[in-house]
């Protein structure tokens, strides 16, 4: 198994041994309901979401599925930090839509 990019960053360049122990540490930390499974063909974004609803793999309790678009850069800094803090990109998100939420509901109660 190989990992050639990992947080928008190109890491092909690397000996595959270190590419293979990245990506056995981003697998270590996969959330419950993130499942592991073969390669897909298509486009990463619309097509990979069909192929995952396809797949018939229920999220977890509670969860749901959620497709959105976002800047690039936002996204690159969302997995970059959420690495360091073993967190995935979906927890990060939650946590973050969360304290918006809260923050909003606050100043609609004030004013």
């Amino acid at each position: 198994m190989d990992i050639p990019a990992l947080g928008g960053d190109d890491l092909r360049k690397f000996p595959l041994h270190l590419r293979e122990n990245s990506l056995d540490r981003v697998l270590a930390r996969r959330p419950e309901g993130i499942l592991v499974s073969e390669f897909e063909q298509g486009e990463i974004g619309p097509d990979l979401f069909r192929q995952a609803c396809k797949s018939k793999k229920a999220p977890p309790p509670g969860k749901r599925y959620f497709l959105a678009t976002m800047d690039e850069k936002l996204i690159k800094d969302l997995k970059q930090a959420g690495i360091a803090d073993d967190k995935s990109a979906s927890e990060c998100l939650e946590i973050a839509a969360r304290q918006w939420l809260d923050r909003r509901e606050l100043g609609n109660k004030k004013g």
